[in-house]
């Protein structure tokens, strides 16, 4: 809940420590091709979910410079080109620092807004509605952005993933990025699209990306048994998807990263789900219409709790609209849906030879309490997430990374070095 600016100055103490010595490749090198034969090597990462480095709510080039994509590339020797903002343009958009002002004495975290130095190009005098300045490279080699898993409701959130989406795809096809680029390796992580964001604001037939998880992946289905006009069995959007990139040719090495349950993220337990129907009951307000399992941290939510609100100016009194609450339905169905999907992602991965790092698993240790990185730190949620309560912090990217090394060097016998992510602790 953002209740005012602040400027946020910039941090020259993020530089990248080199490994000592630079992995062999050769393992993993496409040589075959001859695009890629005899020239430097080149990561390309992909999809949504956190590869893009957003973080602390927004995205500023501080988390584009620590996001697991480009950690990795450092440990492989291998030079990235990422969507910074330009240098002056550091805070990028929409960052948000905590702070401890709270005018409402209500439960939700407060944050105010970075206004120095951000990567806004223009703002519609009418609708107010930004755009933001274009990263400054002609070839990307990171193409993930944020969609379905962006903490901001509503009309605000369909806003800021347009804005990030239109800065690196502008008009052209997301989905035909991996066929346009040839890599020697491929980062991949696409959550099904609006997961986060379709559990929050969930409808039984809005079940995240389109069509029924197929476990059995691609299975022998290629672009000339789908027919364009009518759904296809066995077939669902992300299923698509992968059958143009395999028949593209082009996928070699690489790793996906599958998905985690959303219900763990610590956005969704910042307001107490009994804290709130103590309150309902004090007030005689009225309930929900349907059952629910989490609180959403809204204005709200922080007006019907809020200490220093007065009773009369609680916009929480009357029956809270549903938008509020995350629905016993909607996680049951999440739960649900979540290990089939990985099912699917498992099948995918095995269908194109890539190496599948465990997020779903990785996550459910660290909400434990029983995680361990590989370089034998023990995590926390608290230092694992940033300040949004869904993305991890830069910290977090670092023991994501340690753990997609780990996964890579099984799967093709290499021996990239490790992080350590102590150097990420602060």
């Amino acid at each position: 809940m953002v209740v005012g600016d602040t400027v946020v100055t910039y941090n020259a103490g993020w530089v990248l420590t080199k490994p000592a010595i630079s992995p062999k490749l050769d393992k993993i090198k496409v040589t075959d091709d001859p695009d890629l034969k005899g020239k430097p090597y080149r990561v390309f990462a992909y999809g949504e979910g956190f590869l893009s480095g957003y973080r602390d709510g927004g995205l500023f080039n501080e988390g584009i410079l620590t996001s697991l994509p480009n950690l990795l590339a450092n440990q492989m020797g291998v030079e990235m080109n990422l969507p910074f903002f330009d240098k002056e343009d550091y805070n990028g958009f929409n960052r948000r620092v905590p702070t401890r002002f709270n005018p409402t004495g209500g439960p939700v975290p407060k944050f105010k807004l970075a206004s120095n130095n951000n990567g806004i190009a223009t703002i519609d005098s009418k609708t107010k509605v930004a755009t933001l300045k274009k990263p400054g490279v002609e070839r990307l080699d990171n193409y993930a952005f944020p969609n379905g898993w962006n903490t901001m409701p509503g009309s605000e959130n369909q806003i800021a993933l347009r804005l990030y989406s239109e800065r690196i795809f502008g008009s052209g096809n997301p989905h035909s990025l991996i066929n346009e680029n040839k890599a020697d390796f491929y980062l991949i992580q696409d959550v099904f699209e609006g997961g986060f964001n379709s559990l929050l604001n969930f409808k039984l037939n809005n079940g995240g990306y389109g069509g029924e998880p197929q476990i059995k992946g691609i299975n022998g289905i290629t672009s000339k048994n789908i027919n364009p006009f009518y759904p296809t069995p066995g077939v669902n959007g992300r299923i698509l998807n992968f059958i143009y990139m395999k028949e593209s040719g082009n996928l070699k090495y690489g790793v996906i990263l599958n998905t985690p349950d959303f219900t763990d993220f610590p956005y969704l337990t910042w307001v107490k789900r009994e804290e709130v129907i103590k309150t309902l009951e004090k007030y005689k307000a009225g309930y929900p219409s349907e059952p629910f399992s989490y609180i959403l941290p809204s204005s709200e939510i922080d007006s019907l709790m809020g200490a220093n609100v007065h009773p009369n100016l609680k916009r929480g009194l009357y029956p809270l609209h549903e938008r509020n609450f995350v629905s016993k339905r909607g996680v049951e169905y999440f739960r649900n849906r979540i290990p089939l999907i990985n099912q699917e992602t498992e099948a995918l991965a095995k269908e194109f030879g890539f190496a599948v790092v465990d997020v779903y698993s990785i996550y459910k240790s660290i909400h434990k309490g029983t995680y361990q990185s590989p370089d034998g730190v023990s995590v926390t949620v608290e230092d694992f997430y940033s300040s949004d309560g869904v993305y991890p912090s830069a910290f977090g990217q670092a023991v994501m990374t340690n753990e997609t090394i780990r996964a890579i060097n099984t799967h093709y016998k290499t021996a990239i070095p490790l992080i350590n992510t102590r150097e990420y602790l602060k």
